[in-house]
């Protein structure tokens, strides 16, 4: 009789996490930046070698040293063991921000005041933002919203 009950029960938890990192269906941005705002948030889908394009991500690792600005100039943001690796983030105007999500569990990046939101990034996936204007920006995990960031903006 332990044998069905093991059984459903395995059978509801897969359910559940699955329930928890499923996709919203949309791999470009949501648009949260909405009308009025001085932010535009950017996504950059990286194609497969194949350069398809069609629902690809590529699978890039979080630089080493997250939060240090990269050969590029723009600053890399982990998300790793249900946190943002650095948690506050100092950028200037115009300088893009990826993070990258290394958990196997889906998170999302999005702005306490709306200004972005990147959907649901499954384990491997990336999502870049530029900020158009200086001030200080909350951001949050919406299926962990205990995973917080800040990103502080100057000219």
């Amino acid at each position: 009789m332990t044998r069905p009950i093991a059984l459903i029960a395995a059978v509801l938890v897969a359910l559940a996490l699955a329930a928890c990192g499923a996709d919203s269906g949309n791999e470009e941005d949501s648009g949260g930046g909405g009308a009025g705002t001085d932010a535009a948030p950017t996504t950059e889908a990286q194609t497969d070698a194949g350069g398809s394009g069609v629902g690809n991500t590529e699978q890039q690792p979080a630089s080493t040293s997250p939060g240090a600005p990269s050969t590029k100039g723009s600053i890399r943001v982990a998300m790793k063991d249900i946190k943002y690796v650095p948690a506050d983030v100092d950028v200037k105007v115009g300088q893009k921000i990826t993070w990258t999500n290394n958990d196997p569990v889906a998170h999302t990046v999005t702005a306490r005041d709306d200004s972005f939101d990147s959907g649901t990034k499954q384990s491997g996936q990336t999502y870049t933002y530029t900020p158009k204007k200086a001030g200080k920006i909350d951001y949050f995990c919406e299926i962990h919203p205990n995973q917080v960031g800040s990103i502080n903006v100057t000219q």
